[in-house]
């Protein structure tokens, strides 16, 4: 649950400052490297929050069908291991994600957004982007059906 909340903070706080900003100042402008920052630390926590609920279900899982077994199957080390490759699935898929965004050549500085999203700003930046872009888009598709797949299965 500690790491839970953890991936909810930051989750939030990547998004709530420049949020805040945007509405005191009534500009929802944000500049091409701070929506890829902000993008990329986004998709961490969202990918990462993802597979935590995932880990947590298969904790629960073992918690009530094997509870003579679970101080055993959920040990300390255990539980650390599937911390980590939460962590690391996180990073490993904001780097897909946005290394695939990032490769786009692009013709405006700022965008016309307060937070970069997933969906809306995949479809602006596309939009943006002077060449054909149907291979980033159906790799970047891939990278968020695999996700959702592993994590419901």
């Amino acid at each position: 649950l500690s790491n839970l909340s953890l991936v909810d903070l930051c989750y939030s706080s990547v998004i709530t400052p420049k949020m805040l900003v945007n509405f005191l100042s009534e500009k929802n402008i944000i500049s091409y490297v701070g929506c890829m920052s902000q993008l990329y630390f986004f998709l961490v926590f969202v990918i990462a929050e993802c597979y935590m609920l995932t880990v947590m279900a298969y904790d629960r899982y073992v918690a009530i069908c094997r509870p003579l077994l679970y101080n055993i199957i959920m040990s300390h080390h255990a539980c650390s291991l599937l911390v980590a490759v939460v962590y690391i699935m996180g990073l490993v898929g904001s780097t897909i994600e946005t290394g695939l965004v990032i490769q786009l050549p692009y013709c405006e500085v700022l965008i016309s957004h307060y937070f970069c999203d997933i969906l809306p700003l995949h479809e602006a930046l596309l939009a943006l982007a002077p060449t054909d872009i149907l291979d980033d888009s159906l790799s970047f598709w891939f990278v968020v059906v695999l996700t959702i797949i592993v994590t419901s299965l």
